[in-house]
């Protein structure tokens, strides 16, 4: 799974040790761009509505990798579209992420 953590975080599904990320897309991530590869299949989802998004991702060791997008209400009530744009690919790895993503 990529992340968009800082300037990106790979989250490895063998990882040995807990991962926890978490914060508002706008204030902690650099695109607001989540992928998950697997071989050469990739689902990259794309937040068009990044500002008031939370975004959790959480990895036990061998436990599998959740995530959430959580939209927080603007002014006490959720009255706009939130969009999230789910693309399917094969052979796009953490390189050729920045330039699928350029070509949309």
């Amino acid at each position: 799974m990529i992340v968009p953590w800082a300037s990106g975080y790979i989250v490895r599904s063998d990882a040995r040790q807990t991962i926890q990320l978490k914060g508002f897309v706008g204030g902690s991530y650099i695109m607001p761009v989540i992928a998950l590869i697997n071989g050469d299949s990739t689902c990259y989802q794309i937040v068009e509505t990044w500002w008031d998004v939370h975004f959790n991702v959480n990895h036990p060791p061998a436990g599998g990798i959740t995530y959430s997008l959580d939209w927080e209400a603007s002014l006490g009530q959720l009255d706009y579209l939130r969009r999230v744009y789910c693309r399917f690919a094969r052979k796009i790895d953490h390189v050729g992420l920045p330039k699928a993503i350029g070509n949309i």
